[in-house]
């Protein structure tokens, strides 16, 4: 049973029914107690949520001892974020000997997210935001940061701003000596995307608190320029370190998106676990946020009925994993990439890393300067831009050249 509004005061009574799960997806979670969740464990029920609140999904684990007391499940986060994320991570995890960076993000459709997705959004808008960086914990801020990603397929170009998610909490914890972890995510519209940032801007500087009241105007504002906006959405999760003899490695994982079901995708978690529990099958007791719970399969089966398609590119080693410390200004990487006019993208997503990466030239290159904040800042994004990573080794040896003189 699904359940909306949170403070109904009929809601103890309606959990004495015998409802075997609740789905708690009303937000924003940002700010919200657990009232929720302790009703459903007081009841015997098991409880699910699609929250993305960062504090508020790390912090379910308060509830452990009480669940695991009543013998039910408690989690929160059954959504993209960290549900589907953790597996991605996991689905790929033993092809690394060890992960140094996770990089993800999402690129949003056409079709706005819900408004309490926006007002919790819109609450961190312009406001710091603690995460992993090289190993140190650095502070950015809401919807800033600003990167200009390039997905498969027709999805193409999106800005993705920095946002303040569970998994920047939750994955250092999971993934054991990862030194970077970010998430990224923007509109489909470019125009709306910048005024947002522009608005986190003038909260940065205080200028205002917040734009959290510009969220109704803005949803209802989104709603109508829905049919001229791309109705394709993806979602990617980028690692980053060795494989297991030592060699560098990254491997970039998307989901796309078409038909505007990229909205869809949040619910894939609650509604396989809640098949799951229906079906009596054996899962663990106690409150935790939806982290090993579920395969990537089993979140991407429960929303078959879906336009979704999945993309792996295994990308080259040396460029990427060593060029993290190259830096260089800006207008010399548009000098790079407008004198590389035979740019093709291998139409193979399982290409053996090795043969991608015959040059190694770059491997003793350390070429510093600064980027426009508009621009990626190294050349991993460089190639990202290029198209994920998926050159031919002409446009490798290209820009390995270009870093060396």
């Amino acid at each position: 049973m699904a359940f909306g509004d949170h403070e109904d005061s009929t809601f103890p009574q309606l959990l004495r029914l015998g409802v075997n799960t609740v789905i708690h997806t009303v937000g924003p979670f940002q700010g919200q107690d657990y009232a929720v969740a302790r009703a459903a464990i007081s009841a015997g029920t098991n409880y699910l949520d699609l929250a993305d609140g960062r504090d508020f999904v790390v912090g379910i684990v308060e509830l452990d001892a009480r669940a695991k007391e009543r013998g039910v499940l408690v989690t929160s986060g059954a959504s993209s974020l960290p549900a589907l994320s953790s597996a991605v991570v996991d689905r790929y995890r033993s092809r690394f000997g060890h992960i140094d960076a996770i990089r993800h993000g999402i690129g949003s459709g056409a079709r706005a997210p819900g408004l309490a997705t926006m007002r919790g959004v819109f609450g961190y808008v312009g406001k710091p935001i603690s995460r992993l960086e090289g190993g140190d914990w650095v502070t950015s801020y809401g919807w800033e940061d600003t990167k200009l990603y390039r997905f498969p397929d027709l999805v193409g170009h999106r800005f993705l701003g920095s946002c303040d998610v569970p998994d920047l909490s939750l994955f250092p914890r999971r993934y054991e000596g990862v030194k970077t972890v970010t998430f990224h995510a923007g509109f489909a519209s470019a125009p709306g995307h910048l005024a947002v940032w522009l608005a986190s801007v003038f909260v940065r500087l205080g200028l205002v608190s917040n734009i959290v009241p510009l969220a109704p105007s803005l949803h209802v504002l989104s709603k109508w320029l829905e049919p001229l906006t791309s109705e394709r959405g993806a979602m990617f999760v980028s690692m980053e370190g060795v494989d297991p003899d030592g060699a560098p490695l990254k491997l970039t994982w998307h989901l796309l998106a078409a038909q505007n079901h990229g909205p869809y995708v949040p619910c894939g978690a609650s509604i396989a676990l809640a098949r799951a529990l229906a079906k009596g099958e054996a899962l663990p007791t106690g409150a935790m946020p939806c982290m090993g719970l579920l395969s990537v399969e089993q979140y991407l089966a429960a929303l078959e009925a879906f336009d979704l398609t999945e993309r792996l590119r295994p990308i080259g080693t040396v460029v990427i994993a060593e060029c993290q410390q190259i830096r260089f200004p800006c207008a010399f990487a548009i000098v790079i990439m407008a004198s590389i006019p035979a740019v093709k993208r291998r139409k193979s997503d399982s290409i053996p890393s090795e043969k991608m990466m015959p040059f190694s030239g770059i491997r003793e290159r350390n070429f510093m300067g600064t980027w426009a904040v508009t621009w990626p800042n190294t050349i991993s994004d460089v190639d990202d831009l290029l198209g994920n990573g998926s050159l031919t080794a002409k446009v490798n040896f290209a820009v390995s050249h270009a870093c060396a003189s």
